[in-house]
């Protein structure tokens, strides 16, 4: 083999080997994208920071919320909103909340939305059980991300005090690539008169994120 071929050789191997090299990193940094793209939309996604029970038609609730999701392999996230939830005929009730996301010094416009059903309304010896579907959106063009959910959460009084936990799925989508994990959650509802606090720990996906709710509520 002359030396001119043994160089051809040479070279052709170390091709090989770098491309080799890049079809590993390109998945590896892939898969940390993707792992990046559900804990963002975990975050994002709905959180009731309410009981499950329908309000009835002359409900409300209207409030101010909180909430902080540890990330794990990227800057947490906070979001401040007001909530605003009324209840309908039928065991329905609507909700939605307007907010903004922070992360890392940068915000962005936040918004969700919620139908939920009263499977079983609850009294002094039942709990409720209700269903909902819940839909969330961020102002954001580069990621153009969304979250959709479904969960089925049971709650029950106890004098001023309302225990409540849930468990469903959600979807994550935006121009980066899409997502599913499962949720749960659990909290306690605090009503003082019309005075209400909610606090909440959500699971989903690999996220865990607390929340905080004050409220005018009837």
């Amino acid at each position: 083999m002359t030396s001119h071929q043994l160089t051809l050789t040479r070279s052709r191997r170390l091709i090989a080997a770098l491309a080799i090299w890049l079809m590993a990193m390109t998945g590896m940094v892939g898969a940390a994208h993707a792992d990046d793209l559900a804990d963002l939309g975990a975050a994002l996604s709905y959180k009731p920071l309410q009981p499950v029970e329908a309000q009835g038609v002359t409900g409300f609730d209207i409030g101010v919320a909180t909430t902080f999701s540890q990330m794990n392999d990227s800057e947490d996230v906070s979001v401040t909103r007001v909530n605003l939830h009324k209840g309908l005929p039928y065991g329905f009730d609507i909700g939605a909340f307007f907010g903004n996301a922070h992360q890392d010094g940068e915000s962005n416009s936040l918004n969700g939305y919620e139908l939920r059903y009263a499977l079983l309304r609850g009294d002094t010896a039942l709990p409720a059980i209700g269903v909902r579907g819940a839909y969330t959106k961020l102002d954001n063009n580069a990621l153009d991300l969304d979250t959709k959910s479904v969960d089925i959460a049971i709650s029950k009084g106890f004098l001023f005090l309302t225990p409540y936990a849930g468990i469903g799925q959600v979807w994550v989508d935006s121009k980066q690539g899409d997502a599913s994990m499962t949720k749960t959650y659990a909290g306690l509802n605090i009503g003082l008169g019309l005075f209400a606090v909610d606090i909440e720990v959500d699971q989903t996906g690999e996220v865990t994120t607390y929340g905080l709710k004050a409220a005018l509520r009837w």
